[in-house]
């Protein structure tokens, strides 16, 4: 598996999952009591799991069905969209704005778009 591919595969290893959304989500507080600095070392955790994804074992997620839609859906403007997403849910947060919030939400989840749905 090249570099390439494991860059595109590891946003849906289990641990690298729940890791962004778990900081993801424990930072949008700190956004909200305009602690920035926090916040931003809050989400630190996902870009450490990242700089592990040349050593993971990313074959089986390639082979899932989950890895095959990423292989067709997940291009870098979905990437671009992803983070636009977390940034509107963080800009949310900073101003108290749940409508924001549920914008970039949908933003962030998006790119699922199609994996429940057999014809794609």
């Amino acid at each position: 598996m090249t570099l390439h591919e494991k860059m595109l595969y590891h946003p849906i290893h289990p641990v690298k999952f729940l890791t962004d959304w778990g900081t993801g989500l424990a930072a949008l507080p700190l956004f909200a009591l305009h602690r920035l600095a926090e916040a931003l070392l809050a989400v630190l955790p996902g870009v450490f799991i990242s700089l592990l994804v040349p050593y993971a074992q990313l074959e089986p997620l390639k082979a899932s069905r989950f890895g095959q839609h990423i292989s067709s859906h997940m291009t870098r403007q979905v990437e671009v969209i992803r983070l636009l997403g977390y940034v509107a849910m963080a800009c949310g947060a900073w101003f108290h704005s749940s409508w924001m919030i549920v914008l970039g939400l949908g933003g962030m989840g998006g790119w699922t778009y199609g994996i429940l749905n057999r014809r794609h």
